[in-house]
């Protein structure tokens, strides 16, 4: 029975496709064009260090500018959504920011939406389309203390059978972690489960509980049809990963209902 929560934990969530071939013609220059086309939902941009694919590339992606164009960030302007562009990839990020999750039947259409308006873009420039390489659908968990999770130790109470070896040291602290785990689902779909502790960046002294549940691999077919198939069973395989590494006791705190 499909599920949904009225307030679940996440705190990020990114969706994203890599291309093969590169937008090798995609110049710095363009960018500014590009953004024309976007800058009513994004009025901010900013250059980044480009990203590594989820998945290796099945081609050499390099070429021969002397300075590599950056990965573009464009910024919404309630810091929310962030559109990100380079020559091998467009990806679309949700940041809480206070704001309640949509939920994927809002995200993904968003994405789709400003997929087209690239797909154009480059179709108008350079006379070609976007050949899909590879996807990557990945959802961020955070949580900070609070009576439920206080400190490393509580949690067995949010992440079923979590618990952590005794390494024989005198302690009277539960150990810092970060566990990776990784499962091939599928021959075309992978997920890959991180869980660690940490501290909130404004606030050293709050500790966090982060896991994050990332689904990646290559939809089989260059076409955006086959990529949309792909995220859809990207997502139901990341929402069964969701419920079964989560506590029952977790999900009431979230507030689980029968969709």
């Amino acid at each position: 029975m499909p599920v949904h929560f009225d307030n679940p934990p996440i705190n990020e969530v990114v969706i994203a496709t890599h291309f093969d071939p590169p937008l090798t013609a995609l110049r710095n220059e363009h960018i500014g064009l590009f953004w024309r086309e976007v800058r009513g939902d994004f009025p901010y941009v900013q250059q980044r260090r480009p990203t590594t694919p989820p998945v290796p590339p099945t081609r050499d992606t390099e070429d021969a500018e002397i300075f590599p164009m950056p990965r573009y960030w464009f910024v919404a302007g309630d810091d929310i959504n962030l559109l990100q562009v380079q020559k091998d990839a467009l990806m679309l990020n949700w940041r809480r920011r206070g704001a309640a999750y949509p939920g994927y039947t809002r995200i993904k259409p968003a994405f789709d939406r400003y997929y087209t308006v690239l797909g154009d873009f480059v179709a108008a420039e350079f006379g070609t389309g976007l050949g899909i390489d590879s996807c990557e659908l990945a959802y961020v968990n955070v949580l900070e203390q609070s009576d439920f999770w206080s400190v490393p130790s509580d949690t067995g109470r949010v992440i079923t059978s979590f618990w952590a070896p005794d390494a024989g040291l005198h302690s009277h602290d539960y150990p810092d972690f970060n566990c990776r785990f990784g499962y091939q689902v599928a021959g075309d779909l992978r997920i890959d489960i991180a869980i660690r502790s940490g501290v909130a960046v404004q606030q050293p002294d709050t500790l966090l509980l982060i896991f994050e549940i990332k689904a990646t691999g290559r939809p089989g077919s260059q076409t955006k049809s086959r990529a949309d198939v792909w995220f859809d069973r990207a997502h139901d395989a990341v929402s069964t990963c969701f419920l079964r590494l989560t506590t029952p006791e977790a999900h009431r705190l979230w507030g689980i209902k029968e969709a």
